[in-house]
């Protein structure tokens, strides 16, 4: 038994109404968990102050009261107009679609004016836009190119700084090393 089956059947227990397998189940689930046995505890106590609780006398004219001001208020307080559905596009009322749909025109055309601005400055265009023409269309590649990186010397073969090798056999011992 787990803590959901034995909270479905604990009022079940408390008023007697279970099966004599069922009881046993629930028993010895409570003599296993402190936390069931003070979860029955708490409820019982809880039902015992319950029914000791003194009744209540309201006056005749109690009820003949409470719904005369129910039917006031219902008369006068609730209007149908509060519980009118809006009619709303993409979750959104006509109100604010129409400024949603205006921001975003306005964004875009903000953002439009500034590519503009920024690719009509002649300081802002590209390397390579401004070299001439007729050195691109040329198919060999010329050395005084601005737009490649040369060198006068191949440097992949450049062997690597001559570092001091150090020796550390004798001074140095590993755990698996066991001479």
């Amino acid at each position: 038994m787990n803590k959901i089956e034995f909270e479905d059947l604990l009022s079940k227990y408390i008023e007697n109404d279970l099966s004599l397998n069922e009881r046993k189940k629930i028993e010895a689930y409570l003599s296993e968990n402190k936390e069931a046995r003070n979860l029955l505890r708490s409820t019982e106590k809880t039902l015992r102050l319950v029914n000791n609780l003194e009744p209540i006398n309201a006056s005749r004219a109690f009820n003949q009261v409470l719904f005369r001001k129910l039917k006031k208020f219902e008369n006068h307080n609730i209007s149908p107009k509060k519980y009118t559905k809006k009619r709303t596009y993409f979750g959104f009322t006509v109100l604010n679609g129409a400024f949603l749909s205006l921001l975003v025109i306005l964004f875009m055309g903000v953002s439009f004016n500034l590519v503009s601005n920024i690719l009509s400055d002649p300081s802002n265009q590209n390397v390579i836009a401004k070299e001439d023409i007729n050195d691109l269309k040329d198919n060999k590649l010329k050395d005084n190119s601005s737009s490649l990186a040369s060198t006068v010397k191949d440097t992949s073969n450049i062997k690597k700084s001559n570092r001091k090798k150090f020796d550390l056999k004798d001074k140095v011992q590993f755990v698996k090393d066991k001479d």
